[in-house]
């Protein structure tokens, strides 16, 4: 299988908790399908990522530096901005058999609108596998507090519809999903997939990740 890995918030974002959340999904991804390719999608494509977690990783929509984004729509979609990237994210969608959503795929940290913010990405991912028939699992998802836009909502209604599995980090989000009016049959709470990872005595990742974060164990 070809499996495409995404977050919309989440993953390849120098974050502890969100790395171990990546690490665990594809730990568990190479233990059940062992000859499996993963592709990686994210802002900023890393042979350091790639070698330390096993995968390829390609560039996403995001505009490399935040201000970069301001006042602006997806990397991509703006008068003037290249699109080498955009078709070779495309391309990865012919062959692929399925796209992993993960993460708080519906903050709203800043407004979700066209084309802006972190449900409106969810959902583009979302359009994509659709068009290409590449089936769509939302992994470890998080919704913290009640969403409150009517634009965050549609995003919300409409990648849970489409989305053939659903994992849960709590019953909060559980919870938070069904105030919308939303009552997904295929959603299971499977706990934070952060306590899910394989540390293993050779593995050289986790001895790394101690190493940059200066925690210094005996044994």
């Amino acid at each position: 299988m070809k499996i495409l890995i995404t977050g919309a918030s989440t993953y390849g974002v120098k974050n502890l908790g969100d790395d171990a959340m990546l690490l665990t999904l594809v730990q568990q991804i190479k233990e059940l399908i062992p000859n499996s390719e993963i592709v990686f999608i994210c802002r900023h494509p890393s042979e350091k990522y790639d070698l330390e977690f096993g995968f390829r990783s390609i560039k996403n929509f995001d505009h490399n530096k935040r201000e970069e984004s301001i006042g602006r729509y997806f990397y991509g979609f703006n008068k003037g901005d290249k699109n080498e990237h955009s078709l070779k994210l495309i391309n990865e969608f012919k062959d692929a058999d399925l796209l992993i959503l993960g993460g708080n795929l519906f903050m709203e940290i800043s407004d979700n609108s066209l084309m802006r913010g972190v449900s409106a990405y969810s959902t583009l991912m979302t359009t994509i596998a659709k068009l290409f028939g590449v089936d769509i699992v939302l992994y470890g998802l998080n919704v913290v507090s009640q969403i409150k836009s009517q634009t965050t909502i549609n995003h919300c209604k409409y990648v849970i519809s489409n989305a053939s599995r659903i994992s849960l980090r709590e019953k909060n989000a559980l919870d938070n999903i069904y105030r919308l009016g939303i009552q997904p049959s295929n959603a299971k709470i499977c706990g934070d997939p952060a306590w899910g990872i394989e540390v293993k005595p050779e593995l050289n990742l986790s001895k790394s990740i101690l190493k940059r974060n200066k925690i210094d164990l005996d044994d």
